[in-house]
């Protein structure tokens, strides 16, 4: 009993695997907004307004009034 003891050979330990990178912030960011439905309707109307923000002058001028009164 003894041989099998000592002729066992060492166990080997598992190759450590390398770690998995983690996600970006912009990544994780999107993916709790496609995980919640209501923050994402909320996002898009956001982001509506602030595309409506920067194109005022255009519209403005469009309309014929003046941007800078």
């Amino acid at each position: 009993m003894t041989a099998l003891l000592t002729a066992r050979e060492p166990a080997q330990e598992p190759e450590a695997a390398a770690p998995a990178p983690s996600a970006s912030g912009a990544r994780q960011v999107w993916r709790r907004l496609r995980a919640r439905k209501s923050a994402l309707v909320a996002a898009a109307v956001l982001g509506l307004l602030v595309l409506l923000a920067l194109a005022a002058p255009l519209v403005a001028a469009l309309e014929g009034q003046d941007p800078q009164t």
